[in-house]
């Protein structure tokens, strides 16, 4: 099984503050987009990956495939996984990969979601997924950039005797 070294949830991916910040604070060797439409985009993979350093290894997969390659992978390869969504997060892990904690960038507004941090909107889907793996001993932090503080997203989330959520709305 590969090391995995970091897991984002971005909906942008790959962009400026991964390519300078992310990758060089992971000291990650390897990144594996898991994403089921755009590994059939050859135009935005192209795009990804000329946005990288030569040296990085670079793939995305869809689930199935990146369940193949994270566990068959070296343990020498030190792999950031990127995704838009918690569900594939939550698929990957119910597919056997095992995240020790997973770190949350920008989740965009949408129908039906709620503001729980700068940018940061989830459905009561994404709570769901959320507060699961929250159940399985994941850390799962709202960070932008190595630097910035971190905030554990279990503090923003809470349940009532109601079983109704309420946050720490900023």
């Amino acid at each position: 099984m590969v090391n995995i070294c970091m897991t984002r949830i971005d909906e942008r991916l790959i962009h400026g503050q991964v390519t300078v910040k992310w990758i060089q604070f992971a000291k990650c060797t390897r990144i594996i987009i898991v994403d089921d439409e755009i590994v059939n985009d050859q135009f935005f993979i192209n795009i990804f990956r000329m946005s990288l350093p030569d040296q990085l290894k670079f793939d995305v997969f869809n689930v199935d495939e990146a369940v193949k390659v994270l566990n068959k992978g070296k343990a020498n390869d030190k792999v950031m996984v990127l995704v838009k969504f918690p569900n594939i997060i939550k698929r990957l892990y119910d597919k056997g990969i095992k995240f020790h904690e997973i770190i949350i960038g920008r989740i965009p507004a949408g129908e039906g979601k709620t503001k729980f941090y700068d940018n940061v909107f989830l459905s009561p889907e994404d709570i769901e997924i959320f507060e699961y793996l929250i159940s399985k001993n994941i850390s799962i932090k709202i960070q932008m950039v190595p630097d910035s503080p971190s905030v554990e997203l279990a503090n923003l989330l809470y349940q009532n005797k109601e079983g109704v959520i309420k946050t720490n709305l900023r």
